[in-house]
């Protein structure tokens, strides 16, 4: 089986830690451009500078609170229009860890909010 990513850009939300990190790193291992997106510029850059380049990809990273609309029409508006994404992890956290029937609903409503650009 070809699991090859090359020429494929990822878009890897919350991609500074934990799983969105994991992800990002699995995809420049299979050749992907990744553009990380996370609040979190220092840990962010790290990650992204530590991407694999094996296949002269090409990584970047975008400071923006997912939880902030306007920040996500600026930032990443702008991001996915001028670039074709073939893969987009949206890993943007919450609601609070325990169990989801004791979350409340603006906690859901801020976890699951869908940004349209």
């Amino acid at each position: 089986m070809n699991l090859s990513l090359f020429h494929k850009n990822a878009l890897v939300c919350g991609g500074s830690k934990g799983i969105g990190r994991a992800i990002a790193y699995e995809l420049a291992e299979l050749g992907a451009n990744v553009h990380l997106l996370s609040r979190s510029k220092e840990e962010m850059e790290a990650v992204a500078a530590d991407l694999s380049l094996a296949g002269d990809q090409h990584h970047g990273s975008v400071v923006v609170d997912m939880s902030d609309p306007q920040s996500v029409d600026m930032m990443v508006g702008g991001l996915v229009a001028s670039h074709r994404y073939h893969i987009w992890i949206n890993n943007t956290g919450g609601p609070p860890a325990g169990l989801l029937s004791q979350a409340s609903t603006d906690e859901l409503s801020a976890a699951f909010t869908m940004h349209v650009l």
